[in-house]
């Protein structure tokens, strides 16, 4: 078979085609590879574009943190560099300052108002090693905050820093470190990084560039954990001394409170409190030993305490007054106690500065010493109790027999009391003025003891409602109702206060005024109360006219009891009751006397038993009597208790059947109260009750 070959001529045309075919497929091809470049070229600006966008969002977030934390930052580092002036550091400076940022970590809303608290800060004397360590740990979250670019990353950087940031808290802390310091350690360190990096898993970013400075982190987390124990340390030290000053102070113990005064200064030479007790100690020293130039000396320890505290003036202007005082200067002293009460309102803030860190200390709450530490505390620094210059203007004036001008006086300090609403403080100032005021303050309204305080529970949810029985024609104004409450599980004599409702304009004679209601939902270390773990009602009555504990009647009577038992455990006891009658210008046997020449009775016949009704003179009314009228076993409280203008009307009901033929002729009506009893032994004659004999029992 003949093998057929390609021509020249035919190869010359499969050339020709071929090569047509090759153009034609390369013209197909080249538009191809033109758009396969435009779009890696779009692909790669568009990665260009989003890289620089990205680097522009990093720098202006940069720029945004730098702006954000600089002015904090700056004032930490400033005062972090500062020298400490030739008496160191203020702890107690120190340590409020530590508490308050943390109460700030806690309180406020987002990073940015976290930072504008921190800026505005005070941070003078304060421990620079504080300042610095804490300065660290911004720094770091700074680096944080400043590669977030998205929003929800930039909030939660401040979660991220009140996690960090709250491991080494006092909020909430039940602060004593004398049994150990604790320190964070870098497990524990791990183990909460580890936990919110769960919490925030979603953000990866913003875990990423944790996880990058989370060795940074827990190193600077741990020297600050060194750091701010080390002050918190030092800081209980300081107050293991202090608060043994405060218990000697109530004890009456003034050589030791002097000396514990003394030994908290060389420890903390800023310290306010020890100057203020210590010049204290040595004003009470005065009268026992003239000869040790106390007076002297708790002016110096003021005016050291005014040099270091300008902005505290208020507590240092009455020692003052009470130095000029006692050196015969009344004038003077009167001027400046006017000027601390003008000051107090005006600087209870800066006064009442370390009250947080107090609070903190809540294990104090869990003894009735502990608890006396802080009230005292509270006193000197917020111008109550000894410290309060009404108060102190008040026992002036009753002393040079100047009655209104005192009870002006008492008023006034309440007046502040209710404007600031300082209700905790009530309760011991009444006491206060009970005790360093005595009959005065007790003279100022005869008419307490015909006020009778009405509790009852609601029939629904957690509240209680208050009102006040007036059996007097006395009426009061201005009214405000100082819910005195003991729960369960507190001590004996703690209380704590609550005001109730709103101010009333008027408690009228004889009625009863009602001051609403209270939802009792009291949290009392970590225990939350409610009105079933009531277990004492008792209240305090602002008003216009007199500042007076208002009790229900049943309490009335425990106080009596306690008295009794007092006056038998205390010898002292009977001489200040007698002091007390000496005041009020009155004698058991005055009283007993008007009780023969005034006392009426009457028998209101009826059906079955017969109400027995007794008029009294109305000297009784100063001794806040509570009374009882005891027929055969049965003893029965007054149905009525009225007091006029010039006798007390009782009324007992539903005695005894005297229609009967077996009714008990014989009757005893029996006066209870703080200053003694009275028992007045009847005997039925007719319609009435004659008097066969009285006695006082002071025992």
């Amino acid at each position: 078979m003949e093998t057929i070959g390609y021509t020249p001529a035919i190869k010359m045309f499969w050339n020709e085609e071929k090569d047509m075919q090759d153009s034609e497929k390369a013209g197909c091809q080249k538009p191809l590879l033109i758009g396969g470049g435009l779009v890696a070229l779009l692909i790669i600006g568009t990665l260009v574009f989003f890289q620089i966008r990205k680097k522009n969002e990093i720098a202006a977030q940069e720029k945004k943190a730098d702006e954000l934390f600089a002015p904090t930052m700056s004032k930490l580092a400033d005062k972090g560099k500062a020298t400490p002036g030739k008496l160191g550091y203020d702890i107690d400076r120190t340590i409020s300052v530590i508490h308050g940022i943390d109460q700030a970590l806690k309180e406020e809303g987002t990073l940015q108002e976290y930072l504008r608290y921190m800026s505005t800060q005070d941070y003078r004397n304060v421990a620079p090693e504080v300042l610095k360590a804490r300065q660290n740990v911004l720094a770091i979250l700074k680096r944080l905050y400043a590669k977030q670019t998205a929003l929800e990353n930039q909030e939660a950087t401040f979660t991220v820093a009140r996690t960090v940031l709250s491991t080494m808290t006092l909020v909430n802390a039940d602060l004593s470190l004398a049994t150990g310091v604790p320190s964070l350690d870098k497990e524990q360190a791990k183990s909460i990084l580890k936990d919110l990096r769960n919490d925030q898993k979603e953000r990866e970013d913003m875990l990423n560039e944790l996880t990058n400075l989370e060795t940074e982190l827990i190193g600077v987390m741990t020297d600050y954990s060194k750091t701010y124990y080390k002050y918190v340390e030092e800081w209980d030290k300081v107050l293991t001394v202090r608060d043994a000053a405060y218990l000697a102070s109530t004890g009456g113990d003034w050589k030791a409170v002097i000396e514990k005064s003394e030994q908290v200064i060389k420890m903390a030479p800023y310290d306010s409190e020890a100057r203020l007790l210590g010049a204290l100690a040595h004003l009470e020293m005065d009268g026992v030993e003239p000869e040790g130039r106390h007076l002297e000396k708790a002016t110096d320890l003021v005016a050291d305490y005014v040099k270091l505290h300008p902005s505290k003036t208020a507590p240092a202007l009455l020692l003052q007054a009470i130095v000029m005082s006692k050196s015969g200067k009344n004038k003077e002293a009167v001027r400046l106690f006017e000027q601390s009460a003008a000051y107090f309102p005006k600087q209870s803030d800066a006064l009442s500065d370390m009250l947080n860190p107090y609070e903190v200390r809540s294990f104090l709450r869990k003894s009735s010493e502990g608890k006396r530490i802080v009230d005292l505390y509270k006193s000197t620094m917020l111008g109550a109790g000894f410290f309060s210059p009404d108060l102190q203007l008040a026992k002036v004036f009753f002393d040079k027999g100047e009655s209104e001008a005192g009870r002006k006086k008492v008023l006034d300090h309440f007046s502040r009391r209710r404007s600031q609403n300082e209700w905790d403080l009530v309760l011991s100032d009444v006491d206060f003025c009970q005790k360093f005021l005595g009959a005065d303050f007790d003279a100022i309204l005869v008419e307490d003891s015909h006020l009778e305080l009405l509790v009852s529970p609601a029939l629904i949810g957690s509240s209680i409602k208050a009102s006040i029985k007036n059996g007097s024609q006395k009426e009061l104004h201005n009214a405000t109702l100082v819910l005195a409450l003991q729960f369960t599980d507190m001590h004996r004599d703690d209380f704590e206060s609550f005001k109730v409702g709103e101010t009333v304009p008027v408690v009228s004679g004889n009625a009863e005024t009602d001051f609403g209601s209270l939802d009792i939902d009291f949290d009392f270390l970590g225990t939350v109360k409610s009105k079933d773990d009531i277990v004492v009602n008792r209240a305090i009555l602002i008003t216009d006219e007199a500042v007076v504990w208002v009790d229900t009647d049943a309490y009335k009577l425990a106080l009596a009891r306690d008295s009794k038992r007092a006056i038998q455990e205390d010898p002292k006891a009977e001489v200040k009751r007698k002091g007390w009658f000496e005041a009020m210008k009155i004698s058991p046997d005055i009283i007993m006397a008007s009780v023969k020449e005034n006392m009426a009775s009457d028998i209101d016949l009826s059906l079955g038993k017969d109400d027995v009704i007794f008029e009294l003179p109305k000297e009784l009314a100063l001794l806040n009597p509570i009374f009882r009228l005891q027929v055969g076993d049965k003893l029965s409280a007054p149905g009525d208790n009225v007091l006029g203008s010039d006798k007390i009307k009782l009324k007992f009901e539903d005695v005894e059947n005297y229609d009967s033929k077996d009714a008990n002729k014989d009757a005893k009506l029996i006066v209870n109260s703080q200053f003694g009893d009275f028992e007045i032994m009847l005997g039925k004659n007719k319609e009435k009750f004659g008097l066969k004999n009285i006695r006082y029992i002071s025992k």
